[in-house]
């Protein structure tokens, strides 16, 4: 493998407008003077030397796309919302690409960022409500409830969702959850771990309508098979989430939190385009360096 020695390397947070907030992404940038091919082993190593949520790895391609993959520190994804936010805030603040609207070349397909007058960053995601059979759950339902709610919060959970392509399993709140109480839970993330492996679930998120009507949405997310047993903010997680509490809230457009720590906001629009989400936020770099391979 011939890699010249310093890659672009960038840290973004994403879904938010203040820096130390959002969700972290780190942002490799190659098939530059200074970047080159990796192999997939290195990317692996660079993900997990980063130690954050998503590692993205951009290069150019054909008609102007560039090619994307995001790794966590243990694993690739198919699709990640905040890394793909976090590389157009690279290239465009970062590295000074004079674009309005990107396209990227990725496991999920082809991924379009615009970026509006405002600032925000709009992905294009495709939409994908939680209508699938839920996998082989039957025996796990209560152990997966008891890790993620307590063993005696266990009726906060109304029902249980799921969508296969992405693996992502969606508790439902009862009507009435708050978001102290949503913020308050604390999983016990190795047995989770433990049932999601069981049942072939990637990730569980817990999603509430909030009462006070500051929000629409409000959702945690965890993801402990993949190394991650919070994700600060999760653009992916409003592919599942965003159509079904469109319709189930009857509104064009959600205002979403993601009740992490650090905290993020999401502008959803189900059906921005047929078949799509518009997930929508802004971003800010927080550093720029090289990184070195040899």
């Amino acid at each position: 493998m011939t890699v010249a020695s310093g890659i672009p390397l960038y840290q973004v947070d994403a879904f938010t407008e203040e820096r130390f907030h959002g969700n972290p992404a780190a942002v490799c940038i190659l098939g530059t003077a200074s970047g080159g091919v990796l192999r997939d082993s290195i990317m692996a190593k660079i993900a997990n030397e980063m130690n954050l949520s998503e590692t993205a790895f951009v290069e150019p391609s054909a008609k102007g796309r560039f090619k994307l993959r995001w790794f966590t520190p243990t694993v690739e994804v198919d699709l990640c919302g905040h890394a793909t936010i976090a590389t157009v805030a690279a290239l465009v603040q970062g590295e000074g690409l004079q674009a309005d609207e990107l396209q990227f070349e990725t496991k999920s397909g082809i991924l379009t960022v615009k970026r509006s007058e405002d600032g925000l960053y709009h992905l294009s995601v495709p939409s994908l409500p939680p209508t699938d059979v839920l996998p082989g759950i039957s025996n796990n339902r209560s152990a997966i409830l008891e890790a993620i709610f307590g063993p005696s919060n266990i009726d906060m959970a109304d029902s249980l969702h799921y969508n296969g392509r992405l693996r992502y399993l969606m508790a439902v709140c009862r009507d009435g959850t708050t978001r102290e109480q949503l913020e308050s839970l604390a999983p016990d993330f190795p047995a989770l771990k433990k049932c999601c492996q069981d049942s072939g679930i990637f990730a569980v998120m817990v999603t509430a309508a909030e009462p006070s009507g500051a929000h629409d949405l409000l959702l945690r997310f965890f993801a402990p098979v993949a190394g991650i047993d919070e994700d600060p903010v999760t653009g992916s997680a409003y592919a599942v989430a965003g159509p079904f509490w469109a319709q189930r809230l009857d509104r064009p457009q959600l205002r979403a939190r993601q009740c992490s720590l650090r905290g993020g906001d999401i502008t959803v629009t189900p059906e921005a385009e047929p078949g799509r989400v518009d997930v929508a936020g802004a971003a800010v770099i927080v550093s720029k360096g090289v990184l070195y391979l040899d």
